[in-house]
Parts: C-alpha cells; sequence; structure tokens
C-alpha cells in the first residue's frame, strides 16, 4: 500500500475500534518487496480478539494482512 492509503487505513481502524485501540507508537516503514513505494503500517499496542475483529474488517474491505509480533501489530498488503 502506499503512504496515503496507509494512513487511510490508520484512521479506518481508529474509527471502527472507537477508541479501544491504545497505541503507544505507530510507524510507517517503506518495504523491500515490490519495486513501487510500498509500505507497511506497524502499530504498537495491546490486542485483544475483539480488536483483532474490528481490524479484520477494515482489513478485509482493503485486502490487507497481519501479522502480530511481540507488541505490535503489522499491516501490510501481501498481494502479488
Amino acid at each position: 500500500m502506499n503512504r496515503k492509503e496507509a494512513t487511510m487505513v490508520l484512521r479506518e481502524i481508529m474509527g471502527e475500534c472507537d477508541g479501544l485501540l491504545l497505541m503507544t507508537c505507530v510507524s510507517l516503514s517503506r518495504t523491500t518487496q515490490s519495486k513501487e513505494d510500498s509500505f507497511e503500517l506497524r502499530i504498537h499496542c495491546g490486542i485483544n480478539d475483539y480488536l483483532r475483529k474490528c481490524m479484520g474488517t477494515v482489513l478485509q474491505k482493503h485486502k490487507l494482512s497481519m501479522k502480530e509480533s511481540d507488541s505490535s501489530l503489522v499491516i501490510y498488503y501481501a498481494g502479488t
């Protein structure tokens, strides 16, 4: 996803989760997987099943994937 899409996705996630997403840090990192300008969104937060469900709705809509590592979520485009 490009920078603008990443920002839009973050806003939608925040709206969908209705203030329950307690983030300590958000970062946008360029991926090296493609030749285009492609970014992944990293959110440092506590996650539970309710938040996974809220985020899942937004991620499905934008055809994005999410992986969890330690205390952060990485949202990225896993397409070809």
